[in-house]
């Protein structure tokens, strides 16, 4: 695509990318050049601010951090008459500033990360459509990663190295 890639998420067969203020594109995961629009939806460009993204089933969600809120796409819906991409059927009431926002998609539970305030907002997506916020989780520095295994959570966050000059 050319911009730089900010986060990425992957489903059956879609590879969602994020590039910050250029968008978000979706590529068909099994065509071997990777480079081609999915056959199954009639686009392949969201002009979002996705600073962050996940897949859950047909529910795409993008951290869109213009707006500090969280947009959900339901990427089976036909588009209407004229339009060349989808409105979300939901954006949430704005939540903090997303910096480049780590995404997580566990079970029927959605992890996003904000930078100010620093921390994890904690999403139940078990109605995909209708994200409720659960709870805020602070942490001491921004959030670089994200990943659970089990009922663990595990949170990389940014550090400063610093030397005395030796």
């Amino acid at each position: 695509q050319g911009k730089p890639l900010v986060n990425l998420a992957v489903s059956n067969d879609l590879v969602v990318t994020c590039h910050g203020s250029w968008g978000t594109y979706l590529i068909d995961r099994l065509d071997p050049t990777g480079i081609n629009p999915p056959q199954s939806l009639p686009y392949s460009h969201i002009d979002a601010h996705a600073y962050g993204c996940s897949i859950k089933d047909n529910y795409l969600y993008i951290a869109d951090n213009d707006d500090t809120q969280l947009s959900v796409y339901k990427l089976d819906q036909p588009l209407p008459p004229g339009a060349t991409q989808p409105e979300p059927i939901l954006v949430t009431e704005p939540f903090g500033y997303l910096g480049t926002a780590e995404h997580l998609v566990s079970g029927n539970l959605l992890f996003v990360s904000t930078n100010s305030p620093r921390g994890m907002h904690i999403f139940d997506i078990t109605n995909p459509a209708n994200p409720i916020h659960l709870s805020f989780a602070p942490t001491q520095q921004d959030v670089w990663d994200l990943s659970i295994r089990g009922n663990l959570l595990a949170v990389v966050e940014k550090f400063n190295i610093q030397t005395d000059g030796n």
